[in-house]
């Protein structure tokens, strides 16, 4: 997917940890549409 809208900087945390990846990362973002307090274990477990 791309994404055409300004984006902002990474964090400093979230830069470190992808640049010190050794086999690249995956960012999954839900974005404000859903409220991970809310989620059960089981689906969150699945994208730990």
């Amino acid at each position: 997917m791309q994404c055409f809208l300004p984006t902002k900087p990474l964090t400093e945390e979230y830069k470190t940890l992808m640049d010190n990846a050794p086999n690249g990362v995956v960012l999954v973002a839900f974005g404000s549409t859903i409220n991970l307090a809310t989620l059960p274990p089981e689906i969150k477990s699945s994208f730990m």
